[in-house]
């Protein structure tokens, strides 16, 4: 049921619970304002969405009045007109002039606005008051005389993340935003986010500045694939440059913030990549073309003796045909070169989440075993702050190394087998866990190593939502596949004697390439492959269509930017032209590649019926990332990222600074 009220003379029927300027986005109409935003708390500060409401004498804040029935509102009239025409000239009294060298302008509210329903002159003569900038930290700048304390960025750092860097001092003319102690700087995975917050220039992107305008820019969307939640982003480059990355809102995850990681690491897309094709002749590498690596990798591959090994950040698409291409060679031998990847997935639940993420905030109490949502999954750890913060019963407890979690939650121990027990009834909060309204389990993929995944939902009712929580967006697009081994399992490796590499890492691999053929197909190098017989360019993930599977089973479809050089290739049109050369034929693959986008995975919760599940027992949990920055290929090439681990990550939160938050 809504309400009925009436704006400007005009009948609309609005949802409930709504404030006033919440009901005329609702109906489509604008009210001009600087501090609402849509995922902070009330603030009322800037006083620009000002309006009159009939038989209240003084004007209200638009933002903090709730709708009510019959209620009728005018947002149009001389006074209102009057008012923000004021308001704005009282915020442009000490805003410096300097719109044609600040990165905001074009994208500025206080341009907007003030050409809107500002007025076309000044009755300001005094000198401007100054305001020294701040150094927040590498990737932030500040120039603060531009601020207009709308405090969106205070409320960001107290309420979303909790972090109370940022606050407001002094009083009157001489009020300042900024932290309270000169020294520290802003140490947080989502600092960046306050950057998109901020409606005038005071903010901004150190790594962007001077290098274009918005409006030379082109967009393209994309998702993060540096975790399994697959946030939705938006691309801005010009020509085949990448110059910015921002957050898309989307309806799934209802979610408008992004980690620094995916934000900042388009720095790499230039560094260390592998752009010629190299054949290995005796201890050098030789410039090459296709046909000539084609023969080379002809000559030396054996029927039935390949094993593949893909990275972290394989799309879909690619390895579907990966898949494909080495089943044609005889060869099953598909494994992931990752330590966090699941084993034996064959049921949805057991690579996905059992709950969609966006319903995480309805939570009464969660229970986290061997994962750090705050660094594995910075999304997720957000909407259980934002359920912190409203509900009064919320109560979160983890198993493994001690969190430092932006809301309360209590260690239980280090060791898996305080979980067993739990589950089993004989842990002291067996009880409040099964008496809480809407509990929910989330297990890092550190424990699917124990090879203990299929036993998890013995004992548990319909009640209680266990879900194991991926790291890795190729990992459930693999499980997906039906693709779910890991270096864990190397028996593979041992018997092949051609080992193909697509997008990997490159870790650790010394230990099973020797007397091997090894070819190596990607984006980027590392020192390593200097070991290789054979380097196939390709494009980096934001270069080429993209098919990704996500947590909560989401298929998405991402677009690229056009560039085009004259060695590299799709890695899906590698393994098609390769499999054309070798049989003379092409690859054949089914209707499902096309049928992605399309469908949707559904939860499939199976109970297995296991008595030997007391039987497993593993030692102290460790930590799934140990540094935020540089947990990717791609990351370790970003200097960016190096720079933000080094100053921000390693000071901050290296394990020994690991405590309970309160």
């Amino acid at each position: 049921m809504g309400v009925l009220i009436y704006i400007d003379g005009q009948k609309f029927v609005v949802p409930k619970n709504l404030t006033i300027l919440q009901a005329f986005e609702y109906v489509n109409k604008t009210i001009p304002h600087f501090c609402y935003h849509e995922k902070l708390l009330i603030s009322g500060s800037c006083r620009m969405c000002l309006i009159e409401i009939e038989n209240i004498e003084k004007p209200m804040a638009a933002c903090a009045v709730s709708v009510s029935e019959g209620l009728k509102i005018f947002s149009n009239t001389p006074m209102v007109q009057k008012i923000r025409e004021n308001i704005l000239e009282f915020l442009l009294l000490n805003h410096p002039l300097d719109c044609p060298i600040c990165d905001q302008g074009g994208e500025c509210d206080l341009q907007d606005l003030s050409m809107g329903y500002g007025s076309d002159r000044s009755r300001f003569f005094e000198s401007k008051r100054g305001v020294s900038d701040k150094n927040f930290n590498l990737i932030i700048k500040s120039i603060m005389t531009r601020c207009i304390h709308c405090t969106r960025c205070v409320r960001f750092t107290t309420d979303v993340i909790g972090n109370g860097f940022l606050g407001m001092t002094g009083r009157g003319i001489s009020s300042e935003i900024g932290s309270y102690r000169n020294d520290l700087i802003f140490q947080n995975e989502l600092s960046g986010n306050i950057i998109d917050l901020c409606p005038v220039g005071a903010l901004t992107s150190k790594i962007y500045a001077f290098k274009s305008r918005s409006w030379e820019l082109r967009v393209i969307k994309s998702v993060d694939i540096f975790d399994s939640i697959a946030v939705p982003v938006k691309i801005y480059f010009k020509n085949t440059e990448v110059f910015r990355i921002f957050p898309s809102k989307t309806f799934e995850i209802n979610n408008i913030w992004i980690s620094d990681r995916i934000r900042f690491c388009y720095d790499s897309l230039n560094i260390q990549r592998i752009d010629v094709l190299l054949i290995k002749r005796g201890n050098q590498f030789i410039k090459s073309s296709w046909k000539q690596c084609f023969y080379f990798f002809k000559k030396n591959i054996l029927k039935g003796s390949v094993t593949g090994i893909f990275g972290d950040h394989l799309n879909l698409k690619d390895l579907y045909f990966f898949k494909h291409f080495l089943n044609s060679l005889g060869s099953s031998n598909i494994i992931s070169d990752s330590s966090m990847s699941l084993l034996n997935s064959n049921f949805n639940n057991m690579y996905k989440l059992n709950t969609p993420i966006n319903l995480y905030k309805n939570s009464d109490l969660i229970l986290l075993v061997g994962i750090d949502t705050r660094f594995d999954a910075s999304i997720v750890n957000l909407k259980l702050r934002e359920n912190y913060i409203k509900t009064i019963n919320f109560e979160c407890f983890s198993i493994g190394k001690p969190l430092a979690l932006t809301f309360k939650n209590t260690q239980l121990g280090w060791n898996f087998d305080i979980f067993l027990q739990i589950i089993l009834g004989k842990h002291k909060i067996s009880k409040k866990i099964f008496k809480s309204k809407n509990p929910k389990i989330l297990l890092g993929t550190y424990l699917s190593n124990f090879n203990i995944s299929k036993n998890l939902n013995l004992y548990l009712n319909n009640n209680l939502d266990i879900s194991f929580l991926n790291l890795k967006i190729s990992s459930i697009n693999s499980n997906f596949l039906g693709v779910s081994n890991s270096l864990n399992n190397n028996s593979y490796i041992k018997r092949s004697n051609v080992i193909y590499f697509l997008n990997s890492n490159l870790k650790n691999f010394s230990k099973y390439s020797q007397n091997k053929f090894l070819i190596y197909q990607g984006s980027f190098g590392n020192s390593n492959l200097i070991s290789f017989d054979i380097i196939l360019p390709t494009f980096s993930f934001l270069e080429k269509k993209n098919i990704y599977i996500n947590n909560d089973g989401i298929f998405t479809k991402t677009e690229f930017i056009g560039k085009t050089l004259q060695y590299i290739r799709e890695d899906y049109l590698i393994f098609i032209s390769l499999y054309k050369y070798l049989f003379n034929n092409f690859l054949l693959f089914n209707n499902k590649i096309n049928n992605f986008v399309t469908c949707r995975l559904q939860n499939t919760l199976n109970i297995y019926n296991n008595k030997n599940i007391e039987k497993f027992y593993i030692k102290n949990i460790e930590k799934n990332i140990k540094n935020f920055y540089l947990n990717s290929d791609i990351l370790q090439t970003s200097l960016t990222m190096r720079k933000c681990s080094k100053t921000i990550f390693i000071h901050k939160y290296s394990y020994k600074y690991y405590n309970n938050s309160n």
